[in-house]
């Protein structure tokens, strides 16, 4: 069976809190192996993060394909081909790329 909805093997989080900075990793294909409710839950958090209104999300040179198989990775693998208004695909606000504000201080284009 070909898979023709790619979708994102991890994620990498940075955020500074009151003992300092931290870093995680977030392995999306670990989380489809646990067969215990754990992706279901986990994705949820990373969902919730994405989606925060109160957050500001910084990306490298994010296109609509790639958020497209970002947001592909948040589903809960049961959930990836349901469709309807009761299983809607993540949004993420607010985001800023860099690649975008480095192309606008360069005077340049971002596809350049």
């Amino acid at each position: 069976k070909i898979d023709f909805w790619p979708r994102a093997s991890f994620l990498a989080l940075c955020y500074e809190g009151p003992s300092g900075s931290t870093f995680a990793i977030v392995d999306f294909d670990a989380l489809e192996e646990d067969n215990e409710g754990g992706e279901e839950r986990s994705k949820d958090v990373v969902r919730r993060i994405l989606e925060s209104p109160s957050l500001l999300k910084v990306v490298h040179d994010m296109d609509g394909y790639s958020f497209e198989v970002l947001q592909r990775a948040v589903m809960p693998k049961h959930k990836l081909y349901d469709e309807g208004p009761d299983n809607p695909w993540p949004r993420m606000e607010p985001v800023v790329d860099v690649s975008v504000v480095a192309a606008y201080i360069r005077r340049m284009r971002t596809c350049a």
